[in-house]
């Protein structure tokens, strides 16, 4: 099964991440962005994909206060859908839906870092 993924950065079409992977073809209006302390490991998020590092990928989470986000497809390369998604990393500006892993402290601003997973 093909799905189409949308974003600033245009389409593509993927089917090896489609089953791990929601996507986005339009944007939301601004809503109010739900406070920190209701964002839970386990949970799925709607996350912009902001860059490709080499260590995996950060990412802006579209429904929660600004906060740092990253998922390190190294450090979680024994998970299988993680696996997937580094096969075919999704172009910046892709909306999809990821999980968050763990939510922690940090050392800089934003203060607190979620280390995201995929499904």
């Amino acid at each position: 099964m093909q799905r189409q993924y949308s974003g600033t950065a245009g389409r593509i079409e993927n089917s090896h991440v489609a089953v791990y992977l929601g996507y986005s073809v339009a944007a939301m209006p601004d809503q109010p962005k739900r406070p920190l302390s209701e964002l839970l490991p386990g949970e799925c998020v709607q996350a912009t994909i902001t860059s490709h590092q080499p260590w995996g990928i950060t990412a802006k989470l579209n429904e929660d206060e600004p906060v740092g986000a990253s998922l390190d497809t190294i450090r979680r390369r024994s998970e299988p859908s993680v696996r997937l998604l580094a096969k075919d990393l999704p172009p910046v500006g892709t909306t999809v839906e990821l999980v968050v892993g763990e939510v922690r402290s940090w050392h800089d601003e934003p203060w607190v870092w979620v280390d995201l997973t995929s499904n």
